[in-house]
């Protein structure tokens, strides 16, 4: 009887660490891609255009033959003659242009631009139109510097991440976060988007291929990405100190055993 009870122990003890390891298919990306499956369709990126809006932070660049003209686009640190001004994300964002409440820039020699609801080549264009009333031949270029994402959640390294490319996809958030970690639900990504005032939500399953077609899949500033756990969470992270608690009751049963006989 008493060896009934060790080996019933011994089980249980087994199931625990059994039901801690997770499976192949609970961990693989895009399962069920095959090869030559073209999965990607240009549709969900071609129809994904930011709109600036008020609270964005624009860096606006304007050259021109007169390089004194030039100088008065340029911010805080960009006056400077040192050639540093481009040296880190701080100097660019004390060189930036602050989108106010109207959906506004205020530049200098030309004022106010409305940019609100424009995507970055609408405001380019919109700029250049304004400067050609007071400069010949100037060259406007444009950048969005709050272009981030934000990732939490179940991933190695949750944080705030720049992007500096035209394009980013939730797989590649992921990756600059570290990846997903062993209690993140690969089936199971939230994505958190604001347009127009309004929250969308998208919710993707990494571990199918359909998500390359998917609202959410390809990343817009400012989108927030929430890696939900899975729902064994709790009982996994657990696991130790009951296999633990399991072995010293083992232990012990096996030593009242001993000196009984």
């Amino acid at each position: 009887m008493k060896y009934m009870r060790i080996k019933h122990l011994l089980l249980i003890i087994a199931t625990l660490a059994l039901a801690s390891c997770r499976q192949h298919k609970d961990i693989v990306y895009l399962q069920d891609l095959k090869p030559g499956h073209a999965a990607i369709s240009a549709d969900a990126y071609d129809n994904l255009e930011y709109k600036l809006r008020p609270g964005d932070m624009i860096y606006i660049d304007v050259q021109t033959l007169d390089k004194e003209l030039s100088s008065l686009f340029k911010q805080g640190a960009a006056n400077s003659s040192t050639g540093t001004a481009y040296a880190s994300d701080a100097s660019l964002y004390i060189m930036g242009y602050t989108v106010n409440t109207d959906g506004d820039v205020d530049l200098p020699i030309v004022g106010k631009i409305k940019i609100a609801n424009k995507t970055i080549d609408e405001a380019k264009d919109e700029i250049a139109e304004k400067l050609k009333l007071y400069l010949k031949e100037a060259s406007v270029f444009v950048k969005l510097l709050n272009n981030r994402v934000t990732v939490m959640g179940e991933v190695k390294v949750p944080g705030i991440y720049t992007n500096y490319s035209t394009r980013l996809t939730v797989f590649d958030a992921l990756s600059r976060a570290g990846d997903i970690n062993e209690f993140g639900d690969i089936r199971n990504i939230l994505v958190i988007r604001e347009i127009n005032g309004q929250t969308e939500t998208f919710r993707l399953n990494l571990s199918k291929t359909d998500i390359m077609n998917q609202k959410g899949y390809y990343l817009m500033p400012n989108d927030v990405i929430y890696v939900s756990p899975v729902k064994l969470k709790n009982f996994r992270s657990n696991v130790p100190a009951y296999s633990l608690a399991l072995s010293s009751l083992t232990t012990l049963l096996v030593i009242l055993q001993y000196m009984n006989k």
